[in-house]
């Protein structure tokens, strides 16, 4: 199956995590992070850089993306805000409806609701996270800020 998949690069900055200036060299490909739009309709995200990962969601045509990394021709983007993950409720303290503690160190957070699939992150001890619902012994949660996934 073809990869069906363009960066258009645009002058946007990850402001926040780098300075001003970052991304000069014409060729911006080589220089993460760096902000690039789908060009493409309902593209694949998976949890890691072949199509032998697990898909963890779609993204849309002209939905922008932060980019950090590449590997052979997949590319290391940001988990949207909008997609769901999972983290076994047993090591989250519930502070009310929407956020939740970490109790432990290197709690992983994965696709779906089962130990069977890939780690997308890890999150510690004293973390918040925000709660959008439960699934068995699980809780959907928004991607944490280090969550990142392939396409």
């Amino acid at each position: 199956m073809k990869k069906i998949f363009l960066l258009t690069i645009f002058s946007i900055l990850v402001a926040s995590a780098h300075p001003p200036g970052f991304c000069q060299n014409k060729n911006r490909e080589d220089n993460f992070p760096f902000m690039a739009k789908v060009n493409a309709e309902d593209v694949n995200i998976r949890s890691g850089p072949n199509l032998n990962f697990e898909i963890i969601g779609k993204v849309k045509n002209d939905q922008i993306l932060a980019v950090f990394g590449k590997k052979d021709s997949w590319y290391k983007v940001k988990i949207p805000y909008e997609f769901d993950v999972f983290i076994n409720s047993k090591l989250v303290q519930i502070r009310s409806d929407s956020i939740g503690v970490i109790t432990t160190n290197r709690v992983n957070v994965r696709s779906k609701p089962n130990l069977k699939t890939n780690v997308l992150s890890q999150v510690n001890k004293g973390d918040l996270v925000s709660l959008r619902g439960a699934k068995e012994d699980w809780l959907l949660i928004a991607p944490p800020g280090n969550c990142y996934a392939w396409i």
